[in-house]
């Protein structure tokens, strides 16, 4: 009952907003999770793909990511080796950001 009243002391919103950052790696596994895997057409970011460059060291990571959330590890490794990395470090951020806020929150 105490971890309540301290909740809702400090509010929904407040909440959110110390958390945000573990919401929004949520959001971008998830979407990752619901995107369909397609290799051939996609649209990027990166900015040496839209100056001309075909090719820059973080080219591929995204896609490798969704092979990745979609069992489809050995395509993941050949797009990109470090996509599965990538997970495994946003999932441990997500992780640290809702403990260690709860922990110290309520």
């Amino acid at each position: 009952m105490n971890k309540l009243k301290a909740f809702g002391q400090k509010g929904f919103i407040h909440y959110i907003l110390s958390h945000l950052e573990g919401f929004i790696w949520i959001f971008a596994l998830g979407g990752m999770m619901i995107s369909p895997v397609t290799s051939e057409q996609h649209f990027t970011f990166c900015p040496f793909y839209h100056l001309g460059f075909r090719h820059c060291p973080g080219c591929g990571i995204g896609r490798s990511m969704i092979l990745a959330l979609h069992g489809r590890i050995e395509e993941s490794l050949m797009m990109h080796p470090l996509g599965l990395i990538a997970i495994i470090i946003l999932i441990i951020r997500t992780i640290e950001i809702f403990s260690s806020k709860l922990y110290y929150s309520l």
